[in-house]
């Protein structure tokens, strides 16, 4: 509108066709670019040796740490699955959170046997298909250079490694997730090609309906792709229940595209009706399940204002948490790349990666500054957006310095003008080796028990437990801060000691047929007063005291002062595992 006003011939004008004549040049460079050819086969050469490392450092040793107390949810589901086709805890309680990947678990066990290696094979492997799933995506989105840029990310990333080592369901998750959201962008910014169009067009066309086949293909909509993505959702929705904010993602895109489209088009064209329908549709849905469906108002509620009793007071309640985390030592200089990849999304307009960001942004958005409790593993469903948007800020700094020495080297050389960008890109990564978190990464395989994963702090539960096994009495009593990670390495425990365990119990309502509250877990009663312990004491039995250092010696919300002050006053200390992560006392 406002060139109309202008008369012809004005310094306007001139600015005008500057402009547009600059955005030319730059196209036809990023055509041109994208048109770069690697050697015959190096795409996949590099591809699998991207996914050979990545299952390296997530299957090499994979049975050196102890198992981490949330990874017995899905040892014994697993294996009270396989025993009487039901998922239990050793309490007898039902055990069927993420029962889909308990399952794998399972299926893992039957192979195997019941080991540590076992337990977490489902997740290392998936932890690898991640990798496959990051470059898929990154190849249709982003273009080529991406999306081995991002094979490779993923593959050395120290959180994702880590989480790859686990018996947990994040994996899985984040697998289903990105494929949800892969296959919804595919059915709703479907280009009128591929397979899935071909077989849309065949099946409306025979139940004739080529109409509504013409329109679909002119919004650009597969019913196929995006029933795929309604499953894989669903699914995920079933590991996790955040799957469920993607909603809130969807809304932002078609948000921020029913405002884009009339810029880009020049009119009101049909795009525009599909964005505001798809934008207005799940607003509405989300106001009215809020306001008139108590199912999806309770599960609304309790999302943000949940906060487990152990994390008040915690870093976990830190609004920055996650800022600090993408910019930490172990993702230098990921963040600095994430921020160059989000600006170079907006300057090219480049509408996948505008939906990859948009995803990244709600998810980072919510947990930042919506709900109460954040924890790290909450942003792992989007942290391979993370990379991906990194991986495209860095594959932008090669293709324009390939095109530099293009102009400037003048290279005669058959053989080198064959393998120049090939060769440009991997001496590229000689910086990789000397950033701390890829140093950390490649030392998690190797690290012994009782180390940071990557994810996790691990304890060494398998060493405190052998101990007091091989020095107790059968007759001796064990309490423990986590009862059953205790019930699994010392083959019993008497009682729990972890006031988080206890407020969940008198908040599930689990109370044994004496009316006394007992851990969901393992079906052991508390310890709640000191005495409780002057009681036990009087009965002239050995006890075994085995607790988390850091649940002991730091933290609040596990053990009261006064029970903490009784057990230093008379126990004494037997054990302090070899990295200190375990703490073992017996009663004098």
């Amino acid at each position: 509108m406002l060139n109309q006003n202008k008369p012809a011939g004005t310094a306007f004008d001139e600015s005008q066709r500057n402009y547009q004549l600059c955005l030319k040049k730059i196209r036809n460079l990023m055509e041109r670019l994208q048109k770069t050819c690697f050697p015959r086969n190096f795409v996949i050469l590099f591809v699998l040796g991207s996914l050979a490392l990545g299952s390296l450092l997530r299957l090499m040793n994979l049975d050196v740490p102890s198992i981490w107390i949330d990874e017995l949810n899905h040892y014994y589901a697993a294996s009270s699955y396989n025993e009487t086709g039901q998922m239990t805890f050793p309490s007898q309680q039902p055990n069927e959170r993420a029962k889909l990947y308990s399952m794998l678990v399972a299926y893992s066990f039957r192979i195997f046997g019941q080991s540590e290696f076992a337990l977490r094979f489902p997740s290392a492997i998936l932890g690898v298909l991640c990798i496959g799933i990051a470059f898929s995506v990154a190849l249709r989105f982003l273009g080529k250079h991406t999306a081995m840029i991002s094979a490779l990310f993923v593959a050395i990333s120290p959180f994702a490694i880590g989480w790859s080592r686990l018996s947990r369901m994040y994996t899985l998750y984040q697998a289903l997730f990105m494929l949800a959201a892969y296959w919804f962008y595919l059915g709703f910014e479907n280009q009128g090609k591929g397979r899935m169009t071909a077989l849309q067009d065949d099946l409306l066309h025979k139940l004739k309906q080529g109409d509504l086949s013409t329109t679909l293909q002119s919004l650009g909509i597969n019913f196929f792709w995006l029933s795929a993505s309604a499953v894989s959702l669903f699914l995920a929705y079933g590991i996790h229940e955040t799957a469920a904010l993607f909603v809130v993602a969807v809304i932002f895109y078609t948000g921020f595209m029913t405002f884009a489209v009339p810029f880009v088009d020049g009119e009101l064209t049909p795009r525009f009706f599909k964005y505001l329908i798809v934008a207005l549709g799940l607003s509405l849905f989300l106001f009215i399940g809020y306001n008139f469906v108590p199912f999806i108002a309770a599960k609304i509620e309790f999302g943000l204002a949940f906060i487990p009793k152990w994390a008040e007071g915690t870093h976990f309640q830190n609004r920055k948490l996650y800022l600090e985390f993408l910019f930490d030592q172990y993702h230098f200089p990921m963040g600095i790349l994430f921020i160059f990849g989000s600006i170079q999304i907006f300057v090219r307009k480049n509408k996948p990666g505008l939906y990859l960001l948009m995803i990244f942004t709600v998810y980072f958005f919510l947990f930042s500054a919506v709900f109460s409790y954040r924890h790290f593993q909450y942003l792992f469903c989007v942290y391979s957006i993370f990379t991906i948007i990194s991986a495209y800020a860095y594959s932008h700094f090669i293709e324009f310095e390939l095109e530099n020495i293009r102009r400037y080297w003048h290279i005669g050389s058959a053989f080198l003008k064959k393998w120049l960008v090939p060769g440009v890109l991997l001496a590229s990564f000689f910086w990789l080796p000397l950033t701390q978190s890829v140093r950390f990464a490649l030392r998690i395989p190797r690290s012994p028990d009782g180390s940071y994963n990557g994810a996790q702090y691990m304890e060494e539960w398998r060493e405190a437990g052998a101990f007091v096994k091989r020095e107790m009495k059968s007759d001796d009593m064990i309490i423990s801060s986590d009862a059953l990670g205790t019930l699994h390495y010392a083959g019993k425990v008497d009682y729990d000691l972890n006031f988080a365990d206890y407020d969940l119990s008198k908040e599930e309502g689990f109370r044994n047929a004496d009316g006394v509250y007992f851990d969901l877990y393992s079906g052991a009663p508390y310890i709640i007063e000191v005495r409780q312990l002057e009681e036990l004491r009087s009965r002239n039995k050995s006890i075994w005291l085995l607790f988390q250092s850091y649940k002991f010696n730091r933290a609040k919300a596990f053990i009261t002062p006064e029970l903490k002050s009784y057990i230093l006053k008379n126990y004494k200390k037997v054990l302090d595992t070899a990295n200190k992560t375990v703490v073992v006392y017996k009663s004098q």
